[in-house]
């Protein structure tokens, strides 16, 4: 019997594992290929976007070029012209695109010739200086125009273009009959606010002026050109989403505002500071309570005045913001986009309160030992990092004589010191003839008049020798009684004494 074997080519065919690798290869080859072709394309598209983007910004940029010098000035910015005013921005479609093309034109100050006599912290304004060494002081700032045009494709909002150049007039630095502005935007911790709108305006001129600009990344506004007006006329305000607003106002009187409208005059710099917060949706909320036990005290109208103090009279205690606020069923009241500051409510009817309604104090979550003021932070968030930037319980009595407190000083008081004799003075009303006791747990500190009383403050010495920690203030007077302590998450209490 006879066998044969058959030998098996290699050409015969593939084996699954070698075709299952085979389509995975050329899987893979075929995804990488279409994966460059995709970027290729992409890139293809985005360099005619950009090549379109750069042929409207050069087009925008010859066209200002051609313009008189004069009339290069665009509408509400802070340049003046004889001529008409420029838009700031406009659409334009290229090809499949539709773009937005902004301009940007200002002065610039070249120290060549010297430059404006600028604060050290406004020196980068001098452009090629810095101004302190030496350079003389050049009282016409208008050297020379910097135009800035910017393309963005308006669908994505992406900058595909930015090209820039500077102009200089035939005669340069004429003879100006106007004066410039520099307004500075600061938070109240002095920090710079950039991205601000800030808007001067007078409405004595003829015709009216109005002009805005953007506060630059140290917070500062220049204004050129300004027509001079020496009597104060010119209004500055300062706006920018999620804070504060702000605006000078005219002294009423006698009483001098801490945010004075301006003069400007002919060939001088005039200098204005405007301060701005960031603000909280939630910046505060007020709890009425009676003054009794504590329950809750519905539908209760108080005064509340706060914000900006207007005029620096310390007697005068006007405030951006008065208003009469009035409690829910369960007590409550939230205020929103309070602008940080100082808060007052008020505890006696001829303060502008409902009549018959008195606050015997206002326990404070944030803040100190102290019930007024009612101290709104800036920024958005609070202290236990949620909630309202200031939680207020507001304890309302109908008694008018119900003694009521304002302030205790010292609050606090340091451990390291001589504790023997601590004066204590507490402000408020109806405080003359105070019995004042200092509680922590179950300890009561007892003290002892010190002078003479009066009826709107008192002084009171205690011997906290050896103590610690936070002690509640009782004071007690005409039967009634107030207890300055805190608020859960709040104060540790009327007085603290710390390490």
């Amino acid at each position: 019997m006879q066998t044969s074997d058959k030998k098996i080519s290699k050409f015969d065919g593939f084996t699954i594992p070698e075709l299952i690798v085979s389509m995975l290869v050329l899987t893979t080859i075929i995804i990488a290929t279409f994966s460059t072709y995709s970027i290729l394309v992409r890139s293809a598209g985005l360099a005619r976007m950009k090549s379109a983007g750069l042929g409207l910004a050069t087009e925008q940029l010859e066209y200002l070029k051609g313009l008189p010098y004069d009339y290069l000035a665009l509408q509400g910015g802070a340049i003046n012209s004889s001529g008409p005013k420029l838009p700031v921005s406009f659409e334009k479609t290229s090809g499949p695109y539709t773009f937005v093309v902004t301009t940007s034109i200002r002065y610039v100050d070249d120290a060549f010739d010297g430059c404006l006599n600028y604060p050290v912290s406004q020196s980068y304004l001098c452009v090629n200086g810095p101004a302190d060494t030496g350079l003389p002081v050049d009282s016409n700032p208008r050297d020379y125009k910097l135009i800035d045009v910017n393309v963005n494709e308006k669908k994505s909002n992406k900058e595909v273009a930015r090209v820039s150049t500077h102009v200089a007039a035939r005669v340069a630095e004429t003879a100006g009959n106007t004066g410039a502005l520099l307004v500075n935007i600061i938070t109240s911790s002095g920090e710079p606010v950039a991205g601000a709108a800030v808007t001067i305006t007078n409405s004595t001129l003829i015709p009216s002026l109005s002009q805005t600009i953007t506060s630059d990344t140290n917070g500062v506004a220049i204004f050129l050109d300004v027509p001079p007006d020496s009597g104060k006329d010119y209004v500055v305000s300062a706006t920018k989403a999620g804070h504060s607003s702000l605006s000078t106002i005219s002294a009423s009187g006698s009483l001098v505002p801490v945010y004075p409208n301006v003069s400007v005059l002919a060939q001088t710099v005039t200098n204005s500071t405007l301060k701005i917060d960031a603000l909280s949706s939630e910046s505060l909320r007020v709890v009425s309570r009676h003054s009794s036990d504590g329950t809750i005290r519905p539908n209760t109208t108080m005064n509340i005045r706060g914000g900006v103090k207007l005029y620096t009279d310390n007697a005068d205690q006007t405030y951006s913001y008065s208003q009469n606020i009035t409690t829910d069923i369960n007590g409550e009241i939230l205020l929103s986009n309070l602008t940080p500051g100082n808060y007052y409510l008020c505890y006696s009817s001829n303060q502008g309160c409902a009549s018959g309604v008195y606050l015997a104090v206002s326990n404070n979550a944030y803040g100190g030992s102290v019930a007024q003021p009612i101290i709104v932070a800036p920024g958005s968030v609070s202290e236990s990092g949620s909630g309202p930037m200031q939680i207020v319980n507001a304890f309302i009595t109908t008694n008018n004589t119900h003694v009521k407190l304002a302030d205790i000083q010292p609050s606090t008081i340091p451990q390291s010191g001589d504790l023997s004799s601590i004066i204590i003075n507490i402000t408020g009303s109806n405080l003359a003839g105070s019995s004042v006791t200092l509680r922590q747990g179950g300890v009561n500190l007892s003290t002892v008049i010190d002078g003479v009383d009066q009826n709107n403050s008192i002084y009171r010495r205690v011997d906290l020798s050896g103590q610690s920690g936070a002690w509640e203030v009782i004071v007690t007077n005409n039967g009634t009684t107030s207890i300055m302590t805190g608020v859960t998450p709040g104060t540790l209490g009327g007085v603290n004494v710390t390490p």
